[in-house]
């Protein structure tokens, strides 16, 4: 009985493991990055990232295609410059904050509002 509460333990753990092993662009498993290890490390920058990832998801089917490929071209950007934070959490926090605000002015470009996508 012992080792089946024992295995019962260590399954429950596998599992909230691999549930908080993502952030919302990438899975923290296979992080290597300097920047990707920060934001698996931290909450809010993770929260950040999530937020990122459905706006910018979200976004882009609503899009008409010169939109949606100037949405895409700006997304390659941001991941440069976050990319270029290291473990700097001040600096992709900031980088994070920019490119929402970005999505959503090409939201309202398009006559759509950002934070209706839901949460």
């Amino acid at each position: 009985m012992a080792k089946l509460t024992v295995l019962s333990i260590m399954l429950a753990t596998v599992f909230i493991d691999i549930n908080s092993a993502n952030a919302a662009s990438f899975n923290c498993r296979y992080a290597k990055s300097p920047t990707e290890v920060a934001i698996c490390q931290d909450d809010d920058l993770q929260a950040l990232d999530e937020r990122m990832a459905k706006d910018y998801f979200t976004l882009g089917p609503l899009l008409p295609r010169a939109e949606r490929a100037r949405l895409k071209r700006t997304q390659s950007s941001f991941i440069i410059r976050r990319n270029a934070c290291g473990y700097n959490s001040d600096c992709i926090n900031a980088a994070y904050e920019a490119r929402i605000a970005k999505i959503c002015s090409i939201a309202d470009d398009n006559d759509l509002d950002c934070d209706e996508f839901g949460d």
